[in-house]
């Protein structure tokens, strides 16, 4: 086991501070070797921001994966608590910001995060706030009709369930003309 107490990680794109415990079998060598599967997180991120060009040097196979490469240079601030190994991870109490206008609190579990054709997704959002000039940068492949940007500004609640280009969102919406129900399932934004 090892114990970061306070540590502050920065590259040119990224700065991570918090606490971190790492757990790993006696024989720690190995487990080092298989990082992604092997080496247990329990870790509270604060005041940290990143980018996902800098996640390459640690995880190159999710240069692979659509979304990432099109958001690579996109800085993300959040806190949160880091549970798990990296191919079975469970973020808590998260809250992040992105784009210029969105914001982003609640739960998630990724799964197979080094396996990008793999990778799973479960987002329970206790509240996001955006718009739709912000979804369409964040996600370029989503094709969303102009008549949308009628809606302006909206929170969502909900969840999100699947991979990056091919999930389900369910939720309770409210713009600035009204509110409604979202049930949406998007299918091969590649």
């Amino acid at each position: 086991q090892s114990r970061c107490n306070a540590f502050n990680f920065e590259t040119s794109g990224s700065m991570i501070n918090g606490d971190m415990t790492l757990k790993y079998e006696e024989n720690g060598y190995y487990s080092w070797l298989n990082f992604p599967d092997e080496v247990n997180m329990n870790g509270l991120i604060k005041d940290s921001y990143f980018t996902f060009s800098d996640l390459y040097y640690l995880v190159p196979e999710i240069s692979e994966n659509r979304f990432i490469q099109q958001n690579e240079n996109d800085l993300f601030k959040f806190n949160a608590r880091l549970l798990g190994v990296l191919n079975k991870l469970r973020v808590r109490n998260m809250d992040m910001e992105f784009g210029n206008n969105s914001k982003l609190s609640g739960q998630m579990t990724l799964r197979d995060v080094t396996r990008p054709n793999d990778l799973f997704l479960s987002f329970r959002v206790s509240d996001m706030r955006s718009d739709i000039t912000s979804i369409r940068a964040l996600v370029p492949d989503l094709r969303i009709p102009a008549s949308f940007d009628r809606l302006g500004s909206f929170r969502f609640s909900g969840s999100f369930d699947g991979s990056p280009s091919d999930f389900i969102a369910y939720g309770d919406t409210k713009t600035e003309l009204g509110q409604a129900i979202l049930d949406i399932n998007i299918e091969d934004l590649n």
